[in-house]
């Protein structure tokens, strides 16, 4: 079960609500770290902080608004979450709370047009588009078809390749593990079972949706 604590740092603009002034003091995840939502400020300003019941100053800032909102990388609190849960199910109210906040953090290219290029973030080119986004316990991740993903360019990741070779371990794996020369350090993988705690096809190809970015030409 998470548990709440009064968070004794101060957030940014970065944080999850997006009208939190710098100076506001509020609560805060204890397995991420991240601003409770439901700590945001009301329109009106004010709020009634849940844990010591005195009123909170946060003036609802309007120039806010029409801002580009700043989506953050999750990749961190996933690995927190699978360290502590070693991706097992987690609890449904954790799920429904962190599936919400992954979905949430998707970038913007990536929520309209499926058949755009993907490349890595330090500019391979990874896919010719990508069939759709599957949000689970651990992420949000792009799911690519093998039709659609550069597989000239993919290489076992090193020290995996007895995911392939030893038939102890192959015969049993969830996944297959792939990363492309380049440097970025991409994590690929190719789903061989289904898992309980995401919609994962077999023989499909699953990246961190903050692990790609459209390819410019």
């Amino acid at each position: 079960m998470c548990e709440r604590r009064t968070c004794h740092r101060k957030f940014d603009e970065q944080s999850y609500c997006p009208y939190l002034k710098s100076d506001y003091f509020g609560a805060c995840d204890e397995d991420t770290g991240e601003p409770i939502p439901e700590h945001c400020c009301s329109l009106n300003g004010k709020r009634v902080h849940k844990i010591n019941r005195q009123p909170i100053h946060c003036p609802f800032r309007p120039e806010n608004i029409n801002q580009p909102r700043k989506y953050i990388d999750t990749r961190k609190i996933e690995e927190k979450l699978a360290k502590k849960y070693h991706y097992c199910d987690l609890p449904p109210d954790l799920s429904k709370k962190y599936r919400q906040y992954f979905a949430d953090q998707i970038p913007p290219f990536l929520r309209d047009n499926t058949s755009a290029p993907l490349c890595t973030e330090n500019g391979t080119p990874l896919s010719s588009g990508y069939f759709r986004i599957v949000v689970g316990d651990y992420g949000a991740f792009v799911e690519i078809d093998e039709r659609d993903i550069n597989v000239p360019a993919l290489i076992v990741a090193p020290g995996q390749e007895y995911r392939i070779n030893d038939p102890k371990f192959s015969r049993h794996i969830k996944y297959e593990w792939y990363t492309i020369n380049d440097g970025s350090n991409i994590k690929i993988y190719k789903q061989k079972r289904r898992v309980s705690y995401a919609d994962y096809i077999p023989n499909k190809y699953y990246v961190s949706v903050h692990e790609v970015k459209p390819c410019i030409d």
